[in-house]
Order: C-alpha cells, then sequence, then structure tokens
C-alpha cells in the first residue's frame, strides 16, 4: 500500500531535560503544520462540490472584505493627517 505523501513526522527528545509534554506539543505543532488532521477530518464526510464551491466563494468574500477594510482605515488614516487643522470659534469671537 503506498501513500501519496510519504509521512516524516517523527519526535525524538533533544536533551536529557527534555519531556514527554514538551515532546507532544513539538508533534501536535507538525501536525498542524503540515494539515494532517484536517485533511483526514474532510475525508469523513462527504461534501458536495456546490457545497465545497459555497465555501471557498464564501471565505474568498471575507478575505476581500477584510482587505478592503484595512484599505479604506488606512485611506483614513492618511487623509486625517492630509486634512488642514480645523478653525473653532473662541467665545466671544467672531
Amino acid at each position: 500500500m503506498s501513500r501519496s505523501k510519504p509521512s516524516h513526522l517523527t519526535e525524538r527528545p533533544r536533551g536529557k531535560y527534555d519531556t514527554e509534554i514538551k515532546l507532544i506539543r513539538r508533534f501536535l505543532k507538525k501536525i498542524k503544520k503540515h494539515r494532517i488532521l484536517e485533511s483526514y477530518r474532510e475525508t469523513l464526510v462527504y461534501e458536495k462540490p456546490s457545497e465545497k464551491r459555497r465555501k471557498a466563494k464564501k471565505k474568498r468574500r471575507r478575505v476581500l472584505d477584510k482587505i478592503r477594510d484595512e484599505q479604506q482605515r488606512e485611506m483614513n488614516i492618511e487623509s486625517d493627517f492630509l486634512k488642514p487643522p480645523s478653525k473653532k470659534n473662541k467665545k466671544g469671537r467672531k
């Protein structure tokens, strides 16, 4: 049985004071980085192609909205710096 991707996810103690908890944390980080658990969960339940497209479209829209909002915030900040200071009338003076 051949795999599509070789799995080289092993963890060994680095020093004599390396604990099992640190080993587990490093191993879990590697699993998250390589998206092993996510890809496994995706294959557990069938998802229709239309659902996949809908989710991808929704995610794309969220990312684009976030980028647009950041650009608008930057434009507002820059325009605030470019505005001349407002003249306020003091009491009793015209």
